[in-house]
């Protein structure tokens, strides 16, 4: 689980939606506070979860975001990723047993990148 200094995570749910933005520039190195966002879904029964990251490009930058999800027990561990080159829009679809999740939304490490999103989990 996410503890310390680790960014804590919004509660989102099904039918959330969620908007932000993601940056790895200079001034943020990849990894850095602001080059991700977490978010919390806690699932109650087993389903099949769709996550979709829809992705505005800004100006003088790349724009190249990721989308993962990981077990709140093992942030290191990747159930389901999406990698689509630019700013392509990713999905992840999977079913999932009860238990809680974390989604990521991650600004790529190679080049400047930085860009608006929109989280929708369904």
């Amino acid at each position: 689980p996410l503890v310390g200094a680790d960014v804590w995570p919004t509660a989102i749910g099904i039918g959330g939606s969620h908007s932000g933005t993601c940056d790895s520039t200079v001034d943020n190195p990849c990894r850095g506070y602001l080059a991700s966002s977490w978010y919390q879904l806690t699932l109650t029964s087993a389903r099949v979860v769709t996550i979709d990251l829809t992705i505005t490009p800004l100006p003088g930058t790349q724009d190249n975001l990721d989308l993962y999800l990981v077990p709140n027990s093992n942030v290191n561990f990747t159930l389901a990723s999406s990698t689509n080159a630019g700013a392509s829009a990713e999905s992840i679809s999977i079913s999932l047993t009860p238990g809680t999740y974390i989604i990521r939304v991650e600004a790529v490490c190679s080049g400047a990148n930085r860009a608006a999103y929109t989280l929708d989990v369904n």
